[in-house]
């Protein structure tokens, strides 16, 4: 079972390694599901190295308490987020700032999941929820689609 994206967040935030001084969890919302859109290049899967698109900027701002203007520079300090591929196999996702502040990720064996053309998304899915007082806490995890190329 993946580790929940909001328990890895808080551990992360509580560790102080983002410099964010509170952490609210997500709640379950009816409104319409965000999603980070990427199209993949040759470059991207031979490097390893992804640019953060601005639709993956918005989806970290929006759908999660990660913000890429949190993150220190340097690799190093980059944040590791679990998710799955659409069969199931377990993966993480690390959002980054190279030091002259560029915004990038990495995910762990997209190789072996996707080729050259091919569309990623990544959303947030939910593992489980809890009723609260003010509506349902959930944890969710980093789910990753991937849409052959034509």
């Amino acid at each position: 079972m993946v580790t929940p994206f909001t328990t890895i967040l808080v551990d992360t935030l509580q560790g102080g390694g983002l410099g964010v001084q509170h952490h609210q969890p997500q709640r379950h919302r009816k409104r319409p599901q965000m999603q980070a859109v990427i199209n993949l290049k040759q470059r991207m899967l031979n490097k390893s190295i992804i640019d953060a698109n601005a639709s993956v900027r918005k989806f970290l701002a929006e759908e999660t308490v990660l913000s890429y203007d949190n993150i220190p520079v340097g690799g190093q300090n980059g944040v590791l987020i679990p998710a799955l591929f659409p069969d199931g196999t377990e993966t993480k996702i690390k959002f980054y700032r190279r030091p002259r502040g560029d915004r990038h990720l990495w995910i762990k064996k997209l190789g072996n999941h996707a080729k050259d053309g091919d569309t990623v998304t990544i959303s947030l899915a939910t593992q489980f929820c809890l009723p609260s007082a003010d509506g349902s806490i959930c944890n969710q995890y980093l789910q990753i689609g991937i849409e052959a190329a034509a």
